[in-house]
């Protein structure tokens, strides 16, 4: 269920970001099948300029490629590091989103590449993050019978991040939970005086 919720959160999220900005650009990070893409509104009705989806497995890569031919999606090869190395000419983004990759991440790099995401993110554009959730009763049965080792977070887990990575005052921030809160939510909408790329750490 909140994995489901999760797709529709994601679809929602960019659907705002279209109504809200004129030829919205899109970058989702470790995409896996964009399956959130078969429910964005914005994209049907092609308000999209660009909705670029980095992932470093290839099958993912060319699955969206495929089945999302004609769209303004388009899925790249790339990874995590080379995201951080900034090894990627990708522009800057209305709206960054990273859904199913901070479950692998210790802070020091969720914090790094949080950093890196606020500098592909133009100023009034967002970062949302996900994470499953320590509240989840089903993480035994996901990480001993199907191989799905998880990095649990707390909302204050999810603010540890937030505070590591970016000057809470040149930025708003808000965590939330998901309706049956197994997945928690960050949100970092970058002020338009936060023009300036955030330090490395």
């Amino acid at each position: 269920m909140a994995g489901r919720e999760r797709r529709e959160i994601l679809a929602k999220t960019v659907d705002e970001t279209a109504a809200r900005v004129e030829n919205a650009e899109v970058l989702a990070i470790a995409c896996g099948h964009l399956r959130e893409a078969e429910l964005s509104k914005a994209l049907a009705e092609r308000k999209l300029k660009r909705w670029i989806g980095l992932d470093q497995d290839p099958v993912s890569v060319g699955t969206v490629n495929r089945d999302l031919t004609g769209t303004a999606v388009e899925a790249v090869d790339g990874s995590v590091r080379g995201l951080l190395r900034r090894a990627y000419p990708l522009g800057t983004f209305d709206l960054v989103y990273a859904s199913g990759l901070y479950d692998y991440l210790p802070l020091p790099v969720g914090a790094r590449l949080l950093q890196r995401a606020m500098e592909l993110v133009k100023p009034d554009g967002e970062f949302l993050f996900a994470n499953f959730s320590d509240e989840i009763t089903t993480d035994g049965y996901m990480e001993t019978f199907m191989d799905w080792p998880l990095i649990l977070r707390s909302a204050g887990d999810m603010w540890d991040i937030i505070n590591a990575a970016v000057d809470k005052n040149r930025v708003e921030a808000e965590v939330y939970y998901g309706s049956n809160r197994n997945i928690v939510y960050g949100k970092i909408r970058k002020r338009v005086d936060f023009a300036a790329p955030a330090m490395e750490r």
